[in-house]
């Protein structure tokens, strides 16, 4: 199970926290919101970050994501929001 709740200051930056039953150990992630998905995921694979899914994504009908881990273990959740 997930629960989650969302922090925003008057300028509209914000930072999601989530309980997730499934994972044993604390998890941080940086989300990172981008206009260009390929622009941005090809920059990460070229300074050493690896896609969880291969090279694959999640699309929906309003965004595409994938999450990237750099060598060191960072991860960051790329994500494009698809405009009309």
């Amino acid at each position: 199970m997930v629960e989650s709740f969302r922090m925003k200051n008057q300028d509209g930056f914000h930072i999601d926290v989530a309980n997730v039953s499934q994972l044993p150990q604390d998890k941080v992630l940086i989300r990172m919101n981008d206009e260009n998905f390929k622009e941005a995921y090809d920059i990460l694979i070229a300074n050493g970050f690896t896609n969880t899914r291969g090279d694959g994504s999640i699309e929906t009908s309003s965004s595409k994501a994938a999450t990237m881990v750099s060598p060191s273990g960072f991860t960051i959740s790329l994500i494009e929001h698809k405009k009309d």
